[in-house]
């Protein structure tokens, strides 16, 4: 309570103009990834800073010798852009003029209780869009686990993935702005927009910044019993003609070493990231009743009867179903459904899991 109290009264004097945010004290001197890591995060981005210095030792070296290791750093602490400066010799860093992911920054000014003070009229208006979200999301859910997968899909809903951003719009593209407010986003966006509907429904989160073959990319990890799990709610969202609603949940509760190509430094994050899935969590597996069209089946044979039952009995647009084995392709599986008495028209992806298949089955 004295630290929000603290909290709060600084952030009163910022917004008066009493006191700007100052650059962290520049003899804080680093030997450890961990402590600095914790630092950037924790006391610097969770005051939404807006510069930043320290120094580090010899022992630091290989990490700031790191091609982009700063910018991981950086963007897995919330920030979108920034200027720096760097001395080698002297092992010093300077950081200027950050401005942070707009979810990032709505979350954590709604945290402090100062949104009508830190935030601008459209941040605002993307924090009352987020909070209509969320509070429609957890009036009917059950759980936290439920809650974080309404909120997946509710983004899988809105938002269409830019391909193609006109340099105009490119400005918002890449923040919950465009996600909530547009509802056009790239990577960045669906990242930022994820953790703010998150923080607001009390789910810790947090962004993670790599790579997908050749192209820089952003995406999420969530909290469950101790362990960081990976969402990609950009991955999940087909955006495929005529299934411009439809997702997947092949990047939803997974472990790190679950999320194929996707690239990253684990070193360059405060998150503890489970390295394997938990089955409790992923979604293929935790709904082995078929719960919300999510089922895991040994055979495809058996795969394919759940199918025909839950299409006979209930009105899904989707299954999802993981099967044991490696198919890459769903022809086979498409012949037994089928066979099996599957009716309609309907579409099927395939994604191998190490030695699981899933299969998302989308009916026109």
């Amino acid at each position: 309570m004295m630290k929000k109290l603290i909290v709060l009264c600084l952030m009163i004097c910022l917004a008066a103009g009493v006191i700007s945010v100052p650059a962290q004290a520049s003899d804080r001197v680093f030997s450890n990834l961990d402590d600095l890591l914790s630092y950037l995060a924790y006391d610097c981005a969770y005051m939404l800073a807006d510069e930043i210095s320290f120094g580090y030792t010899a022992a630091l070296d290989d990490v700031f010798a790191t091609p982009d290791a700063l910018h991981y750093i950086l963007t897995n602490c919330g920030m979108n852009d920034w200027t720096q400066k760097r001395n080698t010799t002297k092992r010093t860093v300077s950081i200027k003029d950050i401005e942070y992911f707009s979810g990032y920054k709505i979350a954590q000014a709604w945290e402090i209780e100062m949104t009508d003070l830190l935030l601008t009229s459209e941040e605002k208006e993307v924090l009352r869009t987020a909070q209509r979200i969320v509070d429609n999301v957890t009036m009917y859910s059950q759980s936290p686990y439920q809650t974080a997968l309404d909120l997946h899909d509710e983004l899988v809903r809105r938002v269409t993935y830019e391909k193609k951003p006109d340099p105009d719009t490119r400005t918002y593209l890449d923040t919950a702005v465009g996600a909530l407010k547009y509802g056009r986003a790239e990577c960045d966006g669906y990242a930022d927009a994820y953790y703010l509907l998150c923080t607001l429904a009390d789910i810790p989160a947090g962004y993670v910044c790599g790579y997908t073959g050749d192209e820089s990319h952003l995406w999420n990890v969530i909290f469950f019993d101790g362990w960081w799990y990976q969402v990609d709610v950009t991955w999940d969202d087909l955006d495929v003609e005529g299934y411009d609603r439809m997702g997947t949940y092949r990047y939803f509760c997974v472990g790190s070493s679950m999320i194929e190509n996707h690239r990253w430094d684990k070193e360059f994050s405060v998150h503890n990231q489970a390295t394997y899935n938990n089955w409790d969590y992923f979604f293929y597996t935790y709904h082995p009743t078929g719960a919300n069209g999510g089922a895991y089946y040994e055979s495809l044979q058996d795969a394919a009867n759940y199918a025909v039952h839950m299409q006979r009995n209930y009105s899904h647009e989707s299954l999802h179903i993981m099967v044991e084995g490696n198919y890459d392709n769903a022809k086979r599986f498409n012949e037994i459904l089928q066979n099996t008495g599957l009716r309609g028209e309907w579409t099927t992806w395939t994604y191998e899991m190490g030695e699981y298949t899933c299969f998302d089955i989308m009916f026109r």
